[in-house]
């Protein structure tokens, strides 16, 4: 369990949730985002990129969260040894991530109705936010470089109809869609 005390601009929605902007500064809506180009040719390179708020060389840079990318055949990623293929950095992640949010060596992560073999994982920095996000917040715009939005991302907790819990907690599908409202077809 992680403790962090409360500051001026948290918000205290019950005696049981309290909320606070997941971005440095209590900025709400992060639009510019750094790599470190030492991380990534470094060794936790081959499993994560931290992503910061501004470039990793600043004094305010701090890590804001970070990508991986997890395959369950061990594509993806070179192997640790060519003499055991499959062992890579991108079988470790998704093992990591299985055992994390789903309790079990051997389970499959669902999206939808497929069953996942692989995944990119964002891992927000945990000591950014205070207990969880709230649902119908959460807003992600994927966009190629220059080439303005591409993808919006969005929880489904507006249109779900069931409760599902798993060993991570709460859980809600990344649909199409903006805080909280899900693009239809």
């Amino acid at each position: 369990m992680s403790f962090k005390r409360f500051d001026p601009q948290d918000i205290v929605i019950s005696a049981e949730s309290i909320t606070a902007p997941v971005w440095s500064n209590s900025v709400i809506e992060q639009t510019e985002f750094y790599t470190a180009s030492a991380q990534v040719a470094g060794a936790s390179g081959a499993y994560y990129n931290n992503i910061y708020q501004t470039a990793s060389d600043d004094t305010t840079a701090a890590v804001q969260f970070s990508v991986a990318y997890g395959d369950i055949a061990g594509s993806g990623s070179l192997d640790f040894n060519v003499a055991v293929p499959g062992a890579s950095p991108s079988k470790t992640i998704y093992g990591q991530y299985r055992s994390l949010v789903l309790g079990d060596e051997e389970g499959n992560f669902v999206f939808g109705s497929e069953t996942g073999s692989h995944f990119y994982v964002i891992s927000l920095d945990r000591a950014r936010y205070k207990e969880k996000l709230l649902p119908g917040t959460f807003s992600l715009k994927l966009s190629g470089s220059g080439e303005g939005v591409l993808l919006n991302l969005t929880d489904n907790s507006q249109i779900a109809n069931t409760t599902n819990f798993n060993d991570a907690g709460r859980v809600f599908e990344v649909v199409s869609g903006s805080l909280g409202n899900v693009y239809r077809s």
